[in-house]
């Protein structure tokens, strides 16, 4: 069998970054999907609750599995309370369950409002074992959403209504263009701010 023994390579400029592949590609379509977690941050938020209660926040990068493509989600930490206080003084313990709901998907047993504030204490020893999860991505407000290819093989982008259906002009015709940020910048252009682009992680499960 012939091989390749190298004896002197020239490094040049080059470091370990240089080799590092960035034509990366993102999860686009909703969808239940297997992920791990490939990298983290967290931090506190700069404002409290209506309550005057402090939140912290996590961000974390998801890897498909199967395709490798990417993906990220933020979670809202319990820090002071379980329970969330809106500016208007409406209460919630949906943050709370979406936390517990995290948990248990990455592996951790037994999750009650006893023990939840251990684990989130824990947090980054949890996620450095990167672990592997379900999560359902989808969008929850207006945004933009791949609609195909024209005749000449063209992409063509349009706007999906977070109540469902196509952003149509005048005439009922959906507005569509030919890239994803001239869609987006002609969204922006009459209702004063980006459509989403980004989507939300819906739900967590074990994998």
């Amino acid at each position: 069998m012939e091989s390749i023994k190298v004896t002197s390579l020239d490094l040049g400029n080059i470091s370990d970054a240089d080799l590092v592949n960035t034509s990366n590609t993102y999860i686009r379509e909703p969808g239940r999907y297997t992920v791990a977690i490939t990298d983290y941050k967290m931090g506190m938020k700069k404002s409290p609750d209506g309550a005057g209660k402090a939140w912290g926040w996590l961000r974390i990068n998801l890897a498909d599995t199967t395709t490798g493509h990417l993906a990220a989600a933020f979670i809202d930490v319990p820090v002071e309370s379980l329970v969330f206080t809106s500016n208007a003084g409406k209460t919630s313990n949906i943050k709370a369950q979406i936390m517990k709901n995290f948990l248990t998907a990455i592996g951790v047993e037994n999750v009650s409002v006893s023990n939840l504030a251990g684990h989130i204490n824990n947090l980054s020893t949890l996620l450095d074992a990167k672990p592997i999860l379900t999560v359902s991505l989808g969008y929850n407000q207006d945004h933009v959403a791949y609609r195909g290819k024209d005749d000449a093989g063209n992409n063509i982008y349009g706007i999906e209504l977070a109540g469902g259906g196509a952003l149509l002009d005048e005439n009922g015709a959906e507005v569509t263009r030919g890239s994803f940020d001239e869609i987006k910048a002609y969204y922006k252009g009459f209702k004063g701010f980006d459509p989403q682009t980004n989507m939300v992680a819906k739900s967590f499960a074990k994998a």
